[in-house]
Formats: structure tokens, sequence, C-alpha cells
């Protein structure tokens, strides 16, 4: 029910304390600054923590909501997740709440006027 990051299949190196699971759409974030990981749940910090990536583990790639090796400690995500972004430059707190209160960006966290629901308006209108 919190954000928490594993790296290489090394253990989980960082739990949130921010409970995600409660049916209510979130806007998550993490900021990775070498040595130093940051969660962040609806604008505001919610873990810091630190974490080194090796050459190799960071040429592994990214993966969001699963776990690759089906470990049932950890099952995948259930739930949607939407509007995944990946900046090349940390983002600094303030730009995150600001990304999180941002509707004109498209990055607020309401399910109203996304694509999913316009759609089903379209397809039921008929």
């Amino acid at each position: 029910g919190t954000l928490s990051i594993e790296v290489c299949f090394g253990g989980v190196l960082l739990s949130g304390s921010e409970q995600v699971s409660d049916d209510e759409w979130h806007y998550v974030a993490m900021a990775y600054e070498p040595g130093t990981l940051t969660f962040y749940v609806d604008g505001k910090e919610d873990a810091v923590g630190g974490v080194t990536l090796k050459g190799d583990e960071a040429a592994m790639g990214i993966r969001i909501g699963n776990d690759p090796r089906g470990n049932f400690e950890f099952p995948p995500f259930d739930g949607i997740i939407d509007e995944v972004a990946i900046y090349d430059r940390t983002l600094e707190e303030e730009e995150i709440e600001a990304n999180f209160l941002a509707e004109s960006f498209n990055l607020a966290v309401e399910p109203a006027h996304k694509l999913a629901s316009a759609w089903g308006r379209v397809k039921t209108s008929h």
C-alpha cells in the first residue's frame, strides 16, 4: 500500500509511509540525485533514503508497477498507472508540487476529462 523501490533484485531499498492503496487517484513522483532518492505523494515529500546505482544497474532499465521475476512477495501493482513522465533532470520539490496541482498540463490526478473518461462518454452517447 506504499511506494517502494528495489534495485536489481537486491531487496527493497526505500519504502514510503503514505498509503496509496485507498481507491483514490494519487500523484506519485520519485527524484534521484546521486546517492539520494526521494518519494513524493500528492506533491509532498513521503520518504528520503540513500541509494547508489552502479553503471550496470542503471543500464538495466526501469519497471514501474511490477516485478519481472513474478515474485509474489511483491505482487504487481493492482490499479491504473497513468501519465508517466521521466525527466532528464531532477525536479525540485516546488516543481513536483506544481505538477501535482497543474490541471492545464494534464498532470492533475483527477480522472475527469482524461482520454479514458472522454472515450467512455463518446461510446455511451450513441
